[in-house]
C-alpha cells in the first residue's frame, strides 16, 4: 500500500500558486473579451435574426427579385443544362453481343 504525505512539497505548492495565478488571468482575459465584444456589437448594431425579417409572400418576393434583376442589383442564377438521362449499362451491351 502506498502512503501519501499529508502536506505538499515546496514544488507542489509553487505549482499550485502558479496555476491559481493563471486561472485568475484567464478569467480576467475572458471578462475583457466579453466586454469588448459587447461594445463592438452595440457599435456595429445588432445582427438581424430570422424573426426580425418581415414576412413576405412568394409572389411579392418573386416580383421584387425580378425588379432587382432588371435594375442590375443582382444577377440571375444560371442553371446548367445537364443530360440527366440514364446511362445504358455496359453489361447489357456485352450480353447483347
Amino acid at each position: 500500500m502506498v502512503a501519501f504525505p499529508s502536506s505538499l512539497t515546496e514544488e507542489e505548492e509553487a505549482l499550485q500558486k502558479k496555476y491559481a495565478k493563471l486561472k485568475k488571468k484567464k478569467k480576467a482575459l475572458l471578462a475583457l473579451k466579453k466586454q469588448s465584444s459587447t461594445s463592438q456589437t452595440s457599435q456595429s448594431g445588432l445582427k438581424r435574426t430570422l424573426s426580425d425579417q418581415p414576412v413576405v409572400d412568394t409572389a411579392t418576393a418573386t416580383e421584387q427579385a425580378k425588379m432587382l434583376i432588371k435594375s442590375g442589383a443582382i444577377s440571375a442564377i444560371k442553371s446548367e443544362n445537364k443530360n440527366s438521362g440514364f446511362k445504358r449499362s455496359r453489361m447489357l451491351e456485352i450480353k447483347l453481343k
